[in-house]
């Protein structure tokens, strides 16, 4: 049995076990997540330094470019956290909801989630004025994430879903939304919802790496609370 299908049964065993398992998963999945960005931020300041590569332009330039997509992204993080807490479901892999969460964003993206995540680490190089974030290791993450995605989370979840998930995967791509599909889904009765997160990712985007902790705080706070609770038989 090769490596990644161990992977796949010990993700697979960690999403139909109990609460207090769960519960344990979500904060070691969180942990991780968190010092991933972390650790890809400082390795992307370091290769600058080390390489002596130029800044890219600073205020206001920076500022322009960095805010809407830190804009956007947070939008995105924030309207996918909702969709799976109203599933009784975390973002994180090894607490999953209990059943296909394929509205609101998810109806666009098979990893909305990433898409944001992507999105805020591209803001986050302009921000910075980072080469290596904006250009060199954005692009390699997405790449290693896409590789894991193929190897692990996608086996598990057709194992777990079965063919819900398999229609699902032919009919939505994994990370960017096809344009059409946005044009054809208009969901009116989030705009009020969104328009609200908007506000408070603006708040904390004003503060810059401030509102990137308050997000991950918040992303914490609905991944524990949204445990679906364990089922009856």
């Amino acid at each position: 049995m090769r490596i990644s299908e161990r992977v796949v049964i010990v993700f697979n065993r960690a999403a139909s076990s109990g609460t207090i398992i769960r519960a344990l998963c979500t904060l070691l999945g969180l942990s991780v997540f968190l010092g991933a960005v972390v650790l890809v931020i400082v390795i992307s300041l370091a290769l600058d330094r080390f390489f002596h590569f130029p800044l890219l332009p600073g205020e206001p330039l920076n500022l322009v470019a960095s805010i809407p997509l830190l804009f956007i992204s947070q939008l995105i993080i924030l309207w996918c956290i909702w969709h799976f807490f109203k599933a009784r479901g975390t973002p994180v892999p090894l607490n999953p909801p209990q059943r296909l969460v394929d509205s609101g964003p998810y109806a666009y993206s098979r990893n909305p989630m990433l898409t944001g995540v992507f999105i805020a680490l591209v803001g986050l190089g302009f921000l910075l004025q980072s080469i290596a974030l904006t250009f060199i290791t954005t692009p390699i993450v997405i790449f290693l994430i896409y590789l894991e995605l193929r190897a692990v989370e996608e086996p598990e979840l057709k194992l777990r879903l079965g063919q819900d998930y398999i229609e699902y995967q032919n009919r939505v791509p994994m990370f960017f939304p096809e344009w059409s599909r946005i044009m054809e889904k208009k969901r009116v009765n989030m705009l009020g919802f969104i328009g609200f997160l908007g506000v408070l990712g603006f708040l904390g985007m004003i503060k810059g790496m401030e509102g990137l902790y308050g997000l991950f705080g918040l992303y914490g706070c609905f991944a524990f609370f949204g445990m679906p609770r364990k089922s009856k038989g």
